[in-house]
């Protein structure tokens, strides 16, 4: 402040001082003076930018949004002609615009800044990225595909396009084509390379897929990343075999939960739960506040029915995260299974902790059911019904619970068409006995 302060004595009209002044006392939080520099700058000269950037930060700061808008189109308004300087100011009034949930404003704005320079690069940008965020998928595609043809080393939004086209088999030659333009132009980008490998298992180009692993594992070897992506290919294939050892190479390098887990439920499928038991507690031996490693034991001693030893590592991992929604939720069925009472105020927590969840809603309104609170189980499993209407399961227990409350229309109109749709749900048999039982009553 002091050097500034000197700079400005020098030279009153010193515009960077005043403005680098500005900067300074707002990091500092303080916005008068922010503001009196702010002011000072714009009236040395009114066409930079950062000056009404501060002024409109303050004015958002104190929920004045309106003055934030006037302050930034007044910008825009200085610098009309200058591309760089209004796209800069767009992308700004951009944010704001999105913090109110303004869509339409965003996409008029976007629009306008490239109907005057269409041929700007960062316009075009502005617009596709507008476009994704209105939605307009289509129309973000186009806009992508004529800002690669402006710049043939545009790797960036060439990756962006595949993004967006990788969900659509039919444009599986326009992805290659890209992937292809894109490997071009940087050969041996580290980033690039796992972007191309991902893209290529997901368009089902597994060959192509493990020799682009084995580029990026020559760049870099030390990691587990290449290992990772060979490790979900395998899975694609169902080559589970390949798949585990891969993933047991990659949590040597880096040991992630996420392998972890991976490694134990291919152990299960190949070796049996027995195996997948062993070597996690190979690696509690190793480091026996792995949090991770007692959770999925703890799945894993639960589907095996050994209620205490899941109940043990459940209880390892509630006395560290008492918030873990996972293990409240689990453990609050495990006790549920066996009449348990104290099921209810573990489902109650986690429900509390987390309402959106479906499966954990399930089992707080399964418990409420067991413990007479029926009127409320209905009431949480009607909300999630609705937002699951495919998973027969809930279906099966809403219908159980309108049973119990003597609603049986209801009952047999869920029974009915559950039991219809000929698929597969591990309450079926239940919902089978329940559905002939309200025909005969």
């Amino acid at each position: 402040i002091n050097n500034y302060q000197k700079a400005i004595d020098i030279d009153p009209k010193n515009l960077m001082a005043h403005i680098s002044m500005a900067k300074v006392f707002f990091d500092t939080d303080n916005t008068n003076k922010a503001t009196e520099f702010s002011k000072k700058a714009i009236s040395i000269n009114d066409k930079p930018t950062e000056p009404y950037f501060l002024l409109a930060e303050i004015a958002k700061n104190k929920n004045k949004l309106l003055d934030a808008e006037k302050l930034l189109l007044l910008a825009q308004k200085k610098n009309r002609g200058n591309a760089n300087q209004e796209i800069a100011v767009a992308k700004n009034l951009g944010k704001l615009y999105l913090s109110q949930k303004q869509l339409q404003k965003t996409l008029s704005l976007a629009k306008d800044i490239y109907n005057r320079y269409p041929t700007d690069r960062s316009a075009l940008s502005f617009l596709a990225n507008v476009q994704l965020i209105n939605n307009h998928k289509e129309n973000a595609v186009q806009t992508l595909y004529t800002l690669i043809s402006l710049d043939k080393q545009d790797t960036k939004h060439r990756q962006t396009l595949v993004n967006l086209l990788i969900t659509n088999p039919s444009k599986k030659g326009e992805i290659l084509k890209l992937l292809n333009e894109i490997s071009l132009i940087a050969p041996n980008n580290l980033q690039t390379l796992i972007q191309k490998a991902v893209a290529l298992s997901k368009l089902k180009e597994y060959s192509t897929a493990l020799k682009v692993t084995k580029d990026i594992e020559k760049i870099d070897p030390k990691s587990d990343t290449y290992l990772a992506i060979r490790g979900e290919i395998y899975l694609a294939k169902n080559e589970l075999n390949l798949a585990l050892s891969a993933y047991q190479k990659a949590y040597i390098i880096k040991p992630k939960g996420k392998y972890l887990f991976l490694i134990a439920d291919l152990l299960s499928s190949q070796e049996g739960l027995a195996e997948a038991i062993i070597f996690l507690n190979k690696e509690l031996k190793k480091d026996n506040k792995k949090l991770a490693t007692h959770y999925k034991i703890a799945t894993i001693y639960q589907q095996q029915k050994k209620s205490t030893e899941a109940e043990k590592h459940y209880k390892i991992v509630l006395a560290t995260m008492p918030d873990n929604t996972l293990a409240l939720n689990n453990l609050a069925w495990l006790y549920y299974q066996h009449n348990d009472p104290k099921a209810l105020a573990y489902a109650e927590q986690a429900y509390k902790l987390d309402p959106k969840s479906t499966a954990i809603a399930d089992t707080y309104g399964s418990i409420l059911l067991k413990n007479g609170k029926i009127n409320q189980g209905i009431k949480i499993l009607q909300k999630i019904s609705k937002i699951s209407p495919s998973d027969y399961n809930i279906q099966y227990r809403l219908a159980d619970a309108y049973s119990t409350n003597n609603n049986y229309k209801k009952a047999k109109e869920i029974l009915n068409r559950i039991l219809n749709a000929e698929e597969d749900f591990s309450e079926k048999k239940s919902a089978m006995i329940l559905f002939k039982k309200l025909n005969e009553d």
